[in-house]
């Protein structure tokens, strides 16, 4: 996936809904189309009608998109506030379930901002919305945690590469970088639980696996690296869980860059159990983009401590990947 898939002038979209998170995305997004010069699309889908008893409802078709309308001018007016009146908005008020309605929306954005909530019974039901629409979305989807805090600056991009397939999202990273004017590091983490771990621990098989993995991801940025000379790049390696290691590293980071694979299987399966951590805990947003994957990474060996019975550990970052 390159730069120009993205439809990077596109119109952005940000689901508004009146609440404190909502606006929490509202500042995120508007801050990102200004940077970009695009437009932001405002997306408010209208609640359903709400019974009081059968025939008698509570509120009304009209009362609902009254409200609606309000959370719209309410969303617009912040972004003109935040913007000095430079970010151009769109205006939707749309109906239906909640999910399909937004993703209708997006179809030919540049990404969806979305806020994303801490635990409790409240996440129950919007952590369904979020999941739910990564799992439909054909485009970029950033979600804005509880943690963030929009004063706080540290010039890096920080992007999760697990497998050969990561590769589709330096380019995209490289680029979220230099439209923010920050540099970029590149992450890889990797560790085996319980007796696996015990038994590669020694230093000199982790010496072997940074080695290994330092040269397979600098191979993957030399690729892509010619079209942004300005963006400083590193590469950050840490013998870790990757859920552990990512959340640790938002910390200090102004963006999380994942990826997640295709559409394949049930809704909500396309969206992996490292990316539901990050969206809630990390404490930078995160954009999780699409990955195309071609067929099941293959793995280098790292080889056994002499004399172990147990078979070489594996890590599936290592095989070609240009």
């Amino acid at each position: 996936m390159n730069e120009a898939e993205f439809g990077h002038n596109a119109p952005l979209v940000v689901c508004v809904d009146g609440s404190e998170a909502g606006a929490r995305a509202v500042t995120y997004a508007t801050a990102v189309a200004r940077q970009r010069g695009c437009v932001l699309r405002l997306v408010h889908v209208l609640h359903a009608a709400i019974p009081l008893a059968p025939r008698m409802p509570l509120f009304g078709a009209d009362a609902l998109r009254s409200i609606g309308l309000q959370v719209i001018q309410d969303a617009s007016e912040q972004v003109r506030e935040l913007s000095d009146n430079e970010v151009v908005t769109e205006e939707v008020l749309s109906h239906g379930n909640l999910v399909p309605a937004i993703l209708s929306h997006a179809q030919c954005a540049s990404g969806i901002v979305m806020a994303s909530r801490s635990g409790g019974a409240q996440h129950l039901l919007t952590g369904s919305t979020t999941v739910g629409v990564l799992a439909g979305s054909h485009v970029p989807v950033i979600c804005v945690p509880p943690a963030w805090n929009p004063d706080a600056r540290h010039g890096r991009v920080v992007v999760g590469i697990a497998n050969p397939a990561s590769k589709s999202l330096v380019e995209p990273a490289l680029a979220r970088a230099r439209e923010q004017g920050k540099g970029l590091t590149l992450l890889h983490a990797w560790r085996p639980k319980g007796l696996y771990d015990t038994a590669i621990g020694g230093q000199a098989l982790v010496e072997i696996w940074e080695r290994e993995s330092e040269k397979t991801m600098r191979e993957m940025l030399a690729a892509r690296r010619e079209g942004y000379p300005d963006v400083e790049v590193d590469v950050d390696l840490r013998y870790d869980q990757p859920a552990a290691a990512l959340v640790s590293a938002s910390q200090d980071a102004d963006l999380l860059v994942l990826g997640r694979r295709g559409h394949r299987g049930p809704p909500g399966v396309a969206v992996g159990s490292i990316a539901r951590v990050l969206m809630h805990a990390a404490a930078c947003p995160v954009e999780i983009l699409p990955v195309r994957v071609g067929h099941a990474p293959t793995s280098t060996r790292i080889p056994a401590k002499a004399g172990a019975r147990n078979p070489a550990m594996r890590s599936e970052l290592h095989q070609t990947v240009n």
